[in-house]
């Protein structure tokens, strides 16, 4: 995110904001107890003034519900994702975390939707899933349900013994090659990274960063029963 001043529209909906030279993904939020949806703008580049043009949001309408864990406790600060659940494509939200009790209202326009539920990183719950819900009017939810799984960190580390950023840790089922849904699933600046996973036996796969030269990594067949802290993996230069 790159921090910008003076980024709100004004009264005509006008804006003007500055930035480094860039690609950019451009959200625009709208402000609250308007029926409106976000709206997007992927791989812009900016290198010199531009003009974006007008940029419509969409009516909108409330998805509403609450989010618990097993023990049917609030989860706070949750964070939920919309996907079109033809073409898979985000839709752009606003205001999408639970709060301390676990409510939330995300406004989004009109569609069917799979929707994912992040729980923060702090705590030990697997990423819910919610399929095929169709929004033409206000819609809820009611009460969803994170199961509790098992966490696994870990450390990557690229030559020369540094911490590698923003490298991707995908798991899958070995026998079928089913990934497992994961949230907080990049590394950190030092190279440690934490996702939470169900029982089982799995495939670990560590993918670089986009425009990185290093080499994808493999753990196989791990098998995870309990907390467990995975060999450091050490990612080479690829060719």
């Amino acid at each position: 995110t790159i921090p910008t001043a003076h980024d709100n529209t004004d009264v005509s909906g006008n804006f003007s904001v500055y930035v480094p030279a860039g690609p950019y993904t451009i959200r625009f939020a709208p402000p609250r107890c308007v029926s409106l949806g976000a709206q997007r703008l992927a791989n812009q580049l900016v290198s010199t003034a531009t003009n974006l043009g007008t940029i419509t949001l969409p009516d909108a309408f409330a998805v509403t519900g609450r989010v618990l864990d097993q023990a049917s406790n609030p989860v706070s600060g949750a964070d939920l994702d919309f996907f079109d659940a033809v073409s898979g494509a985000r839709q752009a939200t606003a205001r999408d975390n639970t709060d301390a009790s676990g409510n939330f209202s995300v406004l989004v326009p009109d569609g069917v939707y799979n929707i994912n539920i992040d729980p923060p990183s702090a705590i030990n719950l697997l990423v819910g899933r919610v399929n095929s819900i169709s929004v033409s009017g206000p819609t809820s939810l009611g009460d969803v349900i994170l199961p509790s799984g098992i966490p696994v960190s870990g450390t990557v580390l690229g030559p020369g013994g540094s911490g590698v950023l923003n490298v991707d840790i995908d798991v899958f089922q070995p026998s079928t090659s089913t990934f497992v849904r994961l949230a907080h699933d990049h590394t950190a600046a030092n190279g440690s990274f934490r996702v939470v996973v169900p029982a089982g036996t799995y495939d670990f796969r560590f993918i670089p960063p986009a425009c990185s030269t290093l080499a994808p990594a493999e753990l196989k067949s791990v098998q995870v029963t309990s907390a467990l802290t995975l060999p450091t993996v050490n990612l080479v230069q690829g060719v």
